[in-house]
């Protein structure tokens, strides 16, 4: 198996993959838990942080974890979690490299978990910012503005990040 990446392939190439594999990593775990394992994980990351939210006005703090996976369909989701256990999925399937330290990851689906009743919009859009140090080595931040078709806005922002869990699949 040759591990050498392509000739034509930059480093910027190469850290943005790094960055997808390094967020996807976190979260695919989890989400194929909750799923029920309906589609293959490629990736997981579960990241722990600082977590604020803010739906109608006002931040509040959620949950100190949040999640990143990336399915092998090219799917990816991006789960949160509120104080109130509540839970908060992003779903997309395209990203685009805004420089050599973010990623944006469009978002066209929320999935909502609120006192146990489940609800999903897949009219939703938005997206997620993931920034990255210079070197790609560590996480500075990931934020989160989604809208619904009922117009009502999602905002999710983790910073702070202090531990980086990967797990990638077979």
């Amino acid at each position: 198996m040759n591990t050498r990446p392509p000739q034509n392939t930059s480093v910027w190439d190469l850290r943005m993959d790094g960055v997808r594999l390094l967020l996807v990593a976190g979260c695919a775990f989890l989400v194929s838990a909750r799923a029920g394992a309906a589609e293959a994980v490629a990736y997981s990351v579960v990241l722990t942080g600082a977590c604020q939210f803010q739906m109608i006005m006002g931040w509040d703090n959620c949950q100190n974890k949040a999640t990143f996976t990336m399915f092998k369909s090219g799917k990816y989701v991006f789960e949160f979690i509120d104080k109130n256990k509540n839970g908060y999925q992003f779903t997309g399937m395209k990203d685009r490299q805004i420089d050599n330290t973010s990623l944006y990851s469009n978002i066209d689906t929320i999935e909502t978990t609120m006192d146990g009743k489940k609800v999903v919009d897949p009219q939703s859009m938005g997206g997620c910012t993931t920034k990255i140090t210079p070197s790609g080595e560590k996480f500075v931040y990931i934020d989160c503005a989604v809208t619904n078709s009922k117009r009502s806005v999602f905002k999710f922002r983790f910073s702070d990040i202090t531990d980086v869990q990967r797990t990638i699949m077979q």
